[in-house]
């Protein structure tokens, strides 16, 4: 066989060759559910936040409430946005910053810690609600988390 054969040959091989890798990832990614596990809820960047909450209570992410204070002893959570967050009922907001209202919440679960950051103030717009889901990560510190105590009368 002359030099010429040889390297077709050995082009044809690893034409092969990339076409079976390529196969193998294709199937690989085609085996993957396309839906978030029972346990998980689905998020997705702009989905809103006041119905991504119940999904991921229901998944048995806890609500964590922040200890963090501002210089004068005021909870983070109860000032400006974050405070009217945490009086509309999301007392897992740490923080709200920005114009484009920022807002950072952590959930916990076993010794596992969901990040979620919002975007957009807590308001009903004639599109849907705000805030909508901007990102998350867990791989986070959440906060010391605050023992709920009843309310008193």
């Amino acid at each position: 066989m002359n030099a010429s054969a040889t390297s077709m040959m050995r082009h044809a091989s690893m034409f092969r060759r990339c076409i079976a890798v390529a196969m193998f990832a294709l199937l690989s990614l085609l085996a993957q559910p396309a839906f978030a596990s029972p346990e998980e809820p689905a998020m997705e960047p702009g989905m809103e936040f006041i119905k991504l909450r119940p999904e991921l209570l229901k998944a048995g992410w806890k609500p964590v409430i922040t200890r963090e204070q501002d210089k004068d002893g005021t909870p983070i959570n109860q000032i400006g946005e974050a405070g009217n967050m945490y009086r509309a009922g999301f007392i897992e907001v740490e923080y709200c910053i920005g114009n484009l209202v920022y807002c950072l919440f952590y959930y916990s679960r076993g010794k596992d810690c969901l990040q979620i950051v919002t975007e957009g103030p807590y308001i009903q717009l004639p599109t849907g609600h705000l805030p909508r889901l901007h990102r998350w990560t867990s791989d986070c510190h959440p906060p010391e988390p605050v023992p709920l105590r009843p309310r008193q009368r």
